[in-house]
C-alpha cells in the first residue's frame, strides 16, 4: 500500500483516473492431498472415508488463472484464465479488453476508459 501511495504522488488528480492497479493468482481446483500435512481422525479407513475425511485427489491437479483490477472508479470484472496459457502482451491485452472495455488509444489523458470501465462495473 505504501508503493501505491508513491507512485501516485507523481500524479496529477486527472491523471490518476487513468490508471489501473490489477493482480493474478493461481488457484488449485483439486490440490493434492497429503496425508503428513493433513490428520485423518476415525475408528477405520472406511469410516473416514464414509465421512469424507479422506480425499482423493488427481497427481496433476487443474488450476486456473484469476485476474482482478481497481481503478479510480471501482472494481473491474473478474477474468478466469485457464492454466498453462501462457500471458504475453497480446493475451494480458485480451484480459484488459474483457474487463474493462476497448483500451483507449489516446495517448493523452482521458476519463473514457473509466467511464467504459463504469458501464461494464454496473452489469455485474
Amino acid at each position: 500500500m505504501g508503493r501505491c501511495k508513491r507512485l501516485l504522488q507523481g500524479f496529477t488528480v486527472a491523471r490518476t483516473r487513468d490508471i489501473l492497479f490489477s493482480d493474478e493468482k493461481i488457484l488449485t481446483l483439486n490440490p493434492v492431498f497429503n496425508s503428513q500435512n493433513e490428520g485423518i481422525t476415525g475408528d477405520s479407513l472406511a469410516d473416514a472415508t464414509a465421512k469424507r475425511w479422506v480425499q482423493e485427489s488427481a497427481k496433476q491437479p487443474h488450476s486456473i488463472v484469476v485476474w482482478g483490477g481497481v481503478t479510480s472508479s471501482g472494481k473491474t470484472l473478474t477474468v478466469f484464465v485457464e492454466a498453462g496459457v501462457k500471458i504475453n502482451a497480446a493475451v494480458h491485452k485480451d484480459i484488459l479488453e474483457k474487463s474493462s472495455g476497448p483500451i483507449p488509444t489516446s495517448e493523452k489523458p482521458t476519463d473514457a476508459f473509466n467511464k467504459i470501465l463504469l458501464q461494464h462495473t454496473k452489469r455485474g
